[in-house]
């Protein structure tokens, strides 16, 4: 349910998009729509509910899932790539809508949202063909152990790290703590 955090702010950075830029491409612009171009807006914006709808009820999900499990996605992260695949979906439909109803100038006011949902879904989408820290680029930005063992030295624990192989999760390290300052009690 975290996951999906992310679009509600993402609906709320559209709105808040929309109403910065509401004098340039609001109301006078809504009675201006030519005839086929009010119709390809119109199907543009029933588009996320037709993949709601096919995903949800059509068996799409499980074509996604089942595509993920042939290309040797672990099992307890392929229904995490529904997700994502959400995420991108949307973010081409939201480009969509953008440019039916707004033209180009549209993609420039909204680049905001449409960055931040295609780095969240291809963010998400990498986590999940690469779980369990697999894709080292990502490692880069992770505090490293021994940061957090030199903080806890300063605080008068006594540490000690080590790296272990887990066949399920790859090298990890381990950084084991013991408070120095208190005496176990024997009783």
């Amino acid at each position: 349910m975290a996951r999906q955090t992310y679009e509600l702010f993402f609906v709320w950075l559209c709105l808040l998009e929309l109403i910065l830029n509401w004098e340039e491409t609001g109301a006078s612009k809504i009675g201006k729509l030519k005839s086929a171009s009010a119709i390809a807006f119109a199907t543009s914006l029933l588009m996320p509910t037709v993949y709601v709808i096919v995903a949800n009820f059509f068996g799409l999900n499980a074509l996604i899932y089942d595509l993920a499990i042939s290309f040797n996605v672990m099992e307890q992260c392929a229904h995490l790539i529904l997700l994502s695949t959400e995420y991108l979906v949307f973010m081409g439909l939201f480009v969509g809508i953008v440019l039916f109803g707004q033209g180009t100038r549209g993609i420039r006011n909204y680049s905001i949202s449409i960055l931040f949902l295609g780095i969240i879904g291809g963010v998400y989408m990498i986590d999940d063909l690469f779980p369990y820290g697999r894709f080292t680029p990502f490692q880069v930005i992770v505090p490293t152990t021994t940061l957090a063992a030199n903080v806890l030295n300063l605080m008068g624990y006594q540490t000690m790290t080590s790296t272990g192989v887990s066949a399920e999760y790859g090298q990890l390290p381990y950084l084991y703590a013991q408070n120095s300052k208190v005496q176990p009690r024997l009783t």
